[in-house]
């Protein structure tokens, strides 16, 4: 069987192709990757302006009570509202899978903390 050079061009052609269009996917994909990470990045600087501005004693798990301190309780609303804006991202698709994981285990910490009981039962 004899193989002619417009078989061998036109079967190179196809090969560069499936090559091209496998690069133009996989840059897609790894684009996706990077706007997804910057957005989740966005929560993470939030959050982490949040807890800048909380007192050491919250943190730190030692006995407080923030009801009586605006700038706590501010802190307080931020971070809800952040939680509820991470788990709405992360319901339609939003955040990764991994992201979400890591956020959840932060917000379950967090929550046990002395100063996220309800008042009278610590």
């Amino acid at each position: 069987m004899l193989v002619s050079a417009a078989d061998v061009i036109g079967t190179t052609a196809n090969v560069a192709t499936a090559a091209g269009i496998s690069l133009v996917a996989y840059q897609l994909y790894v684009t996706r990757q990077q706007v997804v990470a910057d957005f989740e990045r966005t929560f993470v600087d939030r959050y982490e302006g949040i807890i800048r501005d909380a007192p050491l004693a919250l943190l730190l798990g030692e006995p407080f009570d923030p009801h009586h301190d605006d700038r706590v309780l501010r802190a307080f609303f931020d971070y809800f509202e952040l939680c509820e804006e991470e788990m709405t991202y992360r319901r339609i698709g939003k955040v990764s899978r991994s992201t979400w994981c890591d956020w959840w285990e932060g917000i379950t910490l967090n929550l046990r903390r002395p100063a996220f009981a309800p008042p009278g039962t610590i």
